[in-house]
């Protein structure tokens, strides 16, 4: 074989193996992205505040002295601090489920269509994402980069955490009294009335035995009591706290209600307020029944005579 030939062979093993290595990147490139996203390291400790945007709602959490806040109604510390966590969950895992702009809004990550996901971070790096639909096996959901077109199918905890309800975020605790604290409660409740009263280690109605059960169940319903949800501004101003469907007082040991809870029943929910505070809140007809019970259903059974 001449030279000439030999220089030529070389030269087509060469322009092969420079063919090959770029397939071989490429290959790896695609592989590399469609094992997912990496989500940047953020330091929750830093973070001051989480912000959600979509269609017109929101919900922006704020760091303060006392506590996180959303929409400047206190939040519940472990909702955002569940979130937190998950941003350092090492079990989240993404893969990519689209690279076309046009597959977004199938996929609710569109701009019109996602929810704008904020995290702020005072001094450092923080985390700007785009979130949408769970995922068709519902194990995950859409997210994409706020600042990238591809879309990816986030698993984990933080997926969870993400796909939570803007109203999810705020402390829908309406009171909490400790049990051991409770020396007497009064119960209103359309024209059912009582006072349940500690004498030692026993309860009673006037001069009658409680149900130890019945009142442990009362007390439980108070520490704490968590609403349904939050009465729409309509809906609070035509509430009828005036004469209340029931009432519920708490004393300690003194004479100042540790709480005093006002129930307004409506054809949808139950309507609830702290005396104390300006905030109307929703519950369902069975927590109503639980927290203002009756009479009847306080009082201990008195055995049938043989």
């Amino acid at each position: 074989m001449s030279n000439k030939q030999l220089m030529r062979l070389a030269g087509v093993l060469v322009a092969a193996l420079v063919l090959w290595g770029g397939f071989a990147f490429a290959r790896h490139a695609r592989r590399d992205r469609a094992e997912g996203f990496v989500l940047p390291k953020v330091d929750t400790a830093a973070v001051d505040t989480i912000a959600f945007h979509q269609k017109g709602d929101s919900a922006v959490l704020a760091r303060t002295p006392q506590g996180w806040r959303v929409n400047g109604f206190p939040a519940t510390t472990t909702t955002v601090n569940e979130l937190l966590q998950a941003l350092d969950d090492t079990t989240n895992w993404s893969e990519l489920a689209a690279e076309a702009r046009s597959s977004q809004a199938s996929m609710g990550v569109s701009a019109d269509s996602g929810r704008h996901v904020r995290l702020v971070v005072k001094g450092g790096k923080g985390l700007s994402l785009v979130t949408g639909h769970s995922t068709s096996d519902y194990s995950g959901m859409y997210v994409r980069p706020a600042a990238d077109s591809a879309v990816y199918a986030l698993h984990g905890p933080l997926a969870e955490e993400l796909g939570r309800g803007l109203d999810g975020w705020r402390d829908k605790t309406i009171v909490s009294v400790p049990p051991d604290s409770v020396q007497r409660v009064e119960v209103v409740h359309g024209r059912d009335s009582f006072t349940l009263a500690r004498a030692g280690k026993t309860w009673k109605v006037g001069s009658a035995a409680a149900d130890s059960g019945a009142v442990q169940s009362l007390l439980n319903q108070l520490h704490p009591a968590m609403a349904l949800g939050f009465a729409t501004a309509g809906a609070a101003d035509s509430a009828n706290f005036t004469r209340p469907t029931a009432r519920v007082r708490v004393f300690g040991a003194g004479k100042t209600p540790m709480a005093d809870l006002l129930f307004d029943s409506t054809a949808t929910n139950v309507l609830v307020r702290a005396d104390t505070g300006a905030t109307v809140y929703t519950m369902e007809d069975w927590n109503l029944q639980q927290m203002a019970p009756s009479r009847k259903s306080i009082l201990a059974s008195t055995p049938k005579p043989r």
